[in-house]
């Protein structure tokens, strides 16, 4: 990942440069996979409550580069967010994500499963 693709002066962004990593105000960190249900609210969660940008650069085909991207990029940015946060930022916002999926759009059958496995699994960790 160049330098200048992170400091891109035009849009305004304020990077430095930490031992972690490139931050900002607003945090990002990159996904290259199908998209979970509750995408959106885990979206809207992580900016609300921690200024955390979700990126995404592939949904259904992925390439070896997309993932190979995703990984490096967020080897960084996990960590640094994590550093700059709460070690369980994204366990905590994976959790209110999908409690609110489910208050909202009510999923039912194998959804609904899915969204109370992911759930149960996030009291577990």
């Amino acid at each position: 990942m160049s330098t200048s693709r992170l400091c891109n002066k035009e849009k305004g962004e304020n990077w430095k440069l930490t031992s972690l990593g490139f931050l900002n105000e607003k945090t990002h960190f990159i996904v290259a996979r199908l998209p979970e249900p509750w995408e959106e609210e885990s979206t809207h969660v992580l900016a609300e409550k921690y200024h955390v940008k979700r990126d995404r650069i592939a949904f259904c085909i992925v390439s070896s580069w997309d993932l190979g991207y995703e990984k490096g990029y967020n080897s960084v940015s996990v960590p640094a967010i994590e550093a700059k946060y709460s070690k369980r930022a994204f366990e905590g916002g994976m959790k209110k994500s999908v409690e609110l999926y489910m208050q909202v759009h009510k999923p039912e059958g194998n959804l609904k499963q899915h969204c109370e496995e992911m759930l149960k699994k996030n009291e577990n960790q």
